[in-house]
């Protein structure tokens, strides 16, 4: 009887063992992204309305599908700093629109094949006559340029040398401001906000200036602790949707201002 016993406590653990390692190698194949509470990069629980990178991790889940690989996007939006945070432990692989600095670059590895740009443009008033083309230009209006409170885009703008003449804490009031306020003549921002915002502002008297004072690419963030075939195969997959023009297509309906 102690026999038969000991036969099925060792069947038992060798099933566990195999379910165990089964387990192990159907984890190794899946990939979990999250998504950042900006808009529109994502939305949120809108299939016929996908942001930026949703688009793209959409297109990135395709393609490696064909390669046993399931990428799954967790839903709710996550606080950048959470995000970074999570991803940093392993918790989670990767995150889409991320931009580049030495900080981040030190606890994550970055994708090879820039997702998309961003340039930093100006908004004015359709009767504005001024153009400008350079910061230069802009440190020369005194205090006429309005700038959203807070954001790396602002920041850097400063750095530049001009002082902005009004902060906003919502991007919706700064460029009604430009439309009404003849103190604000010019409102920096980036294009990618820009853009989804001027969509409710259409009968407001203004314009896009056609200078682009800075263009950053943003990038596919992955976590140290994502196992390097996993890392290889998106490297692979985002080199060729950058190839046959998947990417510039996903951009394209996203960064083409139509003031």
């Amino acid at each position: 009887m102690a026999s038969v016993i000991r036969s099925v406590v060792s069947v038992v653990i060798i099933l566990l063992s195999l379910s165990a390692t089964a387990n192990a190698e159907g984890d190794a194949s899946v990939l979990l992204a999250l998504k950042q509470d900006s808009q529109p990069k994502y939305f949120l629980n809108a299939p016929h309305h996908q942001g930026l990178c949703d688009r793209i991790y959409a297109e990135l889940q395709k393609r490696l599908r064909q390669e046993g690989i399931q990428l799954q996007v967790q839903k709710p939006f996550i606080p950048i700093k959470r995000l970074l945070k999570q991803i940093e432990h392993g918790a989670a692989d990767l995150f889409c629109g991320a931009g580049r600095n030495a900080e981040r670059e030190a606890k994550f590895y970055y994708l090879s094949t820039p997702v998309y740009e961003v340039s930093n443009v100006v908004l004015a008033h359709r009767d504005e006559p001024l153009m400008p083309q350079t910061f230069a230009d802009l440190a020369t209006i005194d205090h006429a340029v309005a700038i959203i409170d807070g954001t790396s885009s602002g920041r850097f703008l400063q750095r530049q040398g001009v002082e902005p003449g009004a902060l906003f804490n919502e991007i919706n009031r700064a460029i009604k401001a430009v439309a009404e306020n003849p103190r604000v003549r010019f409102f920096y921002y980036h294009d990618l906000g820009l853009n989804y915002a001027l969509v409710s502002h259409k009968n407001l008297p203004i314009q896009v200036v056609p200078s682009r004072f800075r263009t950053v690419p943003q990038w596919i963030l992955v976590s140290r602790q994502t196992p390097e075939p996993l890392r290889q195969a998106m490297e692979s997959t985002l080199a060729g949707m950058q190839a046959d023009g998947t990417l510039a297509a996903i951009g394209a309906e996203f960064l083409t201002i139509t003031p």
